[in-house]
């Protein structure tokens, strides 16, 4: 499964029965493909204090939304990152310096749908 973003970050697609399934970003956005869950997450930036991620199939249904942090977290975008079980993480940034760093690698949680533990700063 491949997931293209567009350049400009106003879409996401991938293949589905070689036809291309998109997803639009009224903002900007991406996604990100899970193997170990194979699933796909879309994330449309600029909601601050919220993730507004959505997860999908890989035929494009709508499987749920990822639910925030208990912290205090201002998400900023989607990224892969092998550390975690689903390979995709969020970039998010506290409001004070956290074990010497303010921007952070948190765990998307595909088993819960939500955003899980603090994996690594982010550079």
């Amino acid at each position: 499964m491949i997931v293209e973003n567009s350049e400009n970050f106003d879409w996401s697609r991938w293949l589905i029965d070689g036809e291309y399934f998109y997803i639009r970003y009224e903002n900007l956005g991406c996604a990100a493909y899970s193997p170990h869950y194979d699933m796909i997450v879309s994330m449309e930036y600029g909601g601050k204090e919220n993730v507004q991620a959505t997860v999908f199939s890989i035929q494009g249904e709508i499987l749920g939304e990822i639910a925030n942090s208990d912290e205090d977290i201002y998400y900023q975008y989607l990224s892969e990152n092998p550390a975690a079980k689903s390979n995709i993480s969020v970039i998010g940034s506290y409001d004070s310096i956290v074990n010497n760093f303010q921007d952070w690698q948190f765990e998307i949680d595909l088993d819960d749908f939500k955003v899980g533990k603090r994996l690594s700063p982010a550079y």
